[in-house]
């Protein structure tokens, strides 16, 4: 007896092509998953670029004690060139911390006849803008490092 096959069980026994089309639709999705570590993986390296400089410039403050403008000024130079930042992203700065206050300030003459603590401030910051913002997903990331040092105790 001849019978007329069903065309629909006919296809779904058909195995010939199913890997193409599982290709076809996860390979875009694995492209896109590690082009999104890469540049999760280029963000973090750039941090840690930036959280090392602070590092090596809190090694300088703790060598060479920059109690002047110009010593200031050389310690901002070996930063911007070892970040390669603009002049503009890196601070660096004297700040006081008066008797056992917990907050700092900025002018030593605010601790009266306390004795203070002098520290350097040094604060970095950089814009990374990851491959995916030019195809309108998201913004450029904000990379800040804020270190302070210990210059000086006074008695």
């Amino acid at each position: 007896m001849i019978t007329l096959s069903n065309p629909a069980r006919s296809l779904g026994c058909d195995q010939r092509g199913t890997a193409a089309i599982e290709t076809a639709i996860l390979a875009p999705v694995l492209l896109m998953l590690s082009l999104g570590a890469i540049e999760v993986s280029t963000a973090v390296a750039r941090q840690n670029e930036l959280q090392n400089a602070a590092d090596v410039a809190a090694g300088v403050v703790l060598a060479a004690k920059p109690d002047t403008p110009q010593k200031l000024s050389a310690l901002k130079s070996v930063v911007v060139a070892s970040t390669g930042l603009d002049d503009s992203k890196v601070a660096v700065s004297l700040i006081y911390r008066c008797g056992l206050d917990a907050d700092y300030v900025a002018l030593v003459d605010l601790c009266g006849s306390e004795y203070h603590t002098t520290y350097v401030r040094l604060a970095l910051e950089d814009r990374y803008m990851p491959s995916w913002t030019r195809f309108g997903l998201g913004g450029p990331v904000t990379l800040r490092v804020v270190r302070q040092a210990i210059a000086e105790q006074s008695s």
